[in-house]
C-alpha cells in the first residue's frame, strides 16, 4: 500500500542557495554591517563618550564582582595560623580588613554560609571548626542558664554558623559596617576602613599601658639625654673614681694638673687691732671681744 505520510522536514537552517553568487552574498553582509560602521563614524561625539563612560562602568563592576569572589574563596582559608580569635596575627586582621572593603552585607553572609559548609567558624579570624549539631529541630535556644531578657530562639541554620556566640558578635559586628552600596558606585570603589569588636579597647589600653610605662622611666630617670644630668653625673662619678674622664687630657694615665701661685696685687699689710679708738681701754675691750672670731690673724666674716 502506498504511504501517503509526509517526508520529514529538516530542523537545520537551509544553505545559501547555490544559486546565489559569492557577490550577492557578500552584499547581503556588507549591506547589514556598512550602515552600523556608517552611524559610528557619523555619531555625535558627546553620545560615544557617555557610551563609552557606561561601557567602563560595565567593566568595572565586572572587575570589582570577581574581586569579591577571589577574596571570597581566600578567606575560605583564613585564619592562616592557629592563634585563638581572641588575640589573631597581626597579617590576618591587616589582610582580611583589606579583603572585606568592597563587600557588601549580603556578600558577607555568603561568605559566612561558604564558611559554614566547609564545617568552618564562620567567623573568618577564627581557626575552630563550626559546632556539630545539637538536635533534630530547626531552631536553637540561646540565654536558657541566664536572665530572661538574654533568652532567645535562633534559626538552626544560623546558630550552626558559629562555634561561639563570641564569634557570632564579632562577626556581626564587621558586617554592621559594610555598605549597602555596591562597591563599583561607590567613591573609589572602597568603603571605610573597617574596625574589629574590641580593637579600639585594646588600642586603647595599649596606648595607656605605654604612657605608664614612659611615665615610670622618667621617674626612675633611665631615659638617657646625651647633655643632661646622667652625662654630668657619669663624669663626676669618673672623677671620683680616678677614671679618665671624657674630656680631659691625660698623659700615662694621670690628669695633668697645673698648679699657679696667685699673684699679689698690693702690698701685704700685717693684722692690726687699732681701730682708731682714742681710748685705750676702749680698744683693748674690742680686742679681746673679736678675738674668738679671728684664728692667725685673719677674722672670719
Amino acid at each position: 500500500m502506498a504511504s501517503s505520510s509526509k517526508p520529514a522536514k529538516s530542523i537545520l537552517k537551509k544553505r545559501i542557495d547555490d544559486t546565489t553568487t559569492p557577490q550577492q552574498s557578500n552584499a547581503s553582509i556588507v549591506s547589514v554591517d556598512f550602515p552600523l560602521a556608517e552611524s559610528i563614524a557619523s555619531a555625535n561625539p558627546a553620545h560615544l563618550a557617555t557610551a563609552l563612560y557606561h561601557a567602563n562602568l560595565i567593566q568595572r563592576r565586572k572587575d570589582l564582582e570577581l574581586d569579591i569572589l577571589y577574596s571570597t574563596e581566600t578567606l575560605l582559608d583564613y585564619p592562616t595560623t592557629s592563634l585563638p580569635a581572641t588575640s589573631p596575627s597581626e597579617s590576618d586582621i591587616t589582610t582580611v580588613k583589606q579583603l572585606l572593603r568592597p563587600f557588601q552585607p549580603s556578600d558577607f553572609d555568603a561568605l559566612l554560609e561558604e564558611r559554614r559548609i566547609n564545617n568552618r567558624c564562620a567567623y573568618v579570624l577564627c581557626p575552630n571548626p563550626s559546632p556539630a549539631g545539637g538536635s533534630n529541630g530547626g531552631y536553637r535556644l540561646f540565654g536558657t542558664s541566664g536572665r530572661s531578657s538574654n533568652f532567645r530562639i535562633v534559626p538552626a541554620a544560623e546558630a550552626d554558623q558559629w562555634c561561639s556566640e563570641d564569634c557570632a558578635r564579632r562577626a556581626m559586628y564587621i558586617k554592621v559596617q559594610l555598605s549597602e552600596t555596591p562597591a563599583w558606585e561607590r567613591d573609589g570603589g572602597y568603603g571605610g576602613e573597617l574596625e574589629l569588636l574590641g580593637e579600639r579597647e585594646a588600642l586603647s589600653e595599649r596606648q595607656r599601658l605605654d604612657d605608664r610605662l614612659a611615665d615610670d622611666l622618667k621617674n626612675l630617670e633611665i631615659i638617657s639625654d646625651p647633655e643632661g644630668r646622667g652625662v654630668e653625673d657619669r663624669r663626676d662619678l669618673a672623677l671620683e673614681r680616678g677614671e679618665m674622664a671624657p674630656d680631659a687630657v691625660m698623659r700615662g694615665g694621670l690628669v695633668d694638673v697645673e698648679v699657679k701661685e696667685k699673684e699679689v696685687t698690693r702690698q701685704a699689710v700685717p693684722p692690726s687691732f687699732e681701730d682708731g679708738f682714742d681710748d685705750e681701754d676702749e680698744q683693748v675691750r674690742r680686742r679681746f671681744d673679736a678675738m674668738h672670731l679671728k684664728h692667725e690673724g685673719y677674722s672670719s666674716r
